[in-house]
This record gives structure tokens, C-alpha cells and sequence, in this order.
């Protein structure tokens, strides 16, 4: 086994082209003339002190989540629950399970009377 796993390393080793220092340094140099493009000049910098409305609003999401406390945290992660709660069971197939499963037969006047019969046999 090992000797198939050698001979793989050595066909890998084989089919590896040699680098080459000039065409290194060519692309470092092609890749840092367009990392400079990319930035622009240092007069269109923007501060951090001037962020854009979402970048406002993911700071105060932030220090809000910061000074969110355990007891808060409960009390939140309750009253969404309590939501989903409201918003779901209405909805619920299991809402009035009665109704699902009562049997739903029509009696009518004359089988009525045969049961009412039927009984007063049986209890006379």
C-alpha cells in the first residue's frame, strides 16, 4: 500500500513545475498596482465617525445587544414566544378537537323512536 501512495507522491513531485522568481514578482507587482487602484486616493476615505444609516443602525444594534442583560434577554426571547403563541394556535388544525373527532351522524325522528324503544326493553 505504501509503495502505491510513493508512487503517487512521486508522479505529484514530478508533474509540479518549477517556479518561477520573475513571473513571482511580475504578479506581486500587477496584484499591488491594482489593490492601489482599488483604494483610491486617501482624499476619498470616509471617517468612522461618518457611517452610512446602515452602518448607524448595525451600531446600535450593537451596544444594544451589549447592554442587554439576562434578565432582559428572558423577558424578550418570553413575550416573542408568547407572540408566536397568539399567532399560531388560532390557526391551528387542533383548535377544537371535539370537533374533529366527534362522530357527526344525523338521527332521524323514526330511529329515534327505535332507540327510545330499544331502551325502555332493556330497562323494563
Amino acid at each position: 500500500m505504501s509503495d502505491e501512495l510513493d508512487d503517487l507522491k512521486a508522479a505529484f513531485a514530478a508533474a509540479t513545475p518549477e517556479a518561477d522568481p520573475l513571473r513571482r514578482q511580475e504578479n506581486l507587482r500587477h496584484a499591488e498596482e491594482n489593490f492601489a487602484a482599488a483604494q483610491g486616493s486617501d482624499d476619498e476615505r470616509r471617517l468612522p465617525s461618518k457611517r452610512s444609516s446602515m452602518g448607524r443602525i448595525g451600531q446600535g444594534v450593537r451596544q444594544m445587544f451589549d447592554a442587554l442583560t439576562t434578565r432582559a434577554g428572558m423577558t424578550a426571547t418570553t413575550a416573542l414566544v408568547a407572540i408566536g403563541f397568539v399567532a399560531i394556535l388560532p390557526n391551528s388544525p387542533f383548535q377544537d378537537a371535539t370537533q374533529n373527532f366527534a362522530p357527526k351522524t344525523e338521527v332521524s325522528a323514526s330511529d329515534l323512536e327505535l332507540r327510545k324503544e330499544s331502551l325502555t326493553q332493556v330497562r323494563g
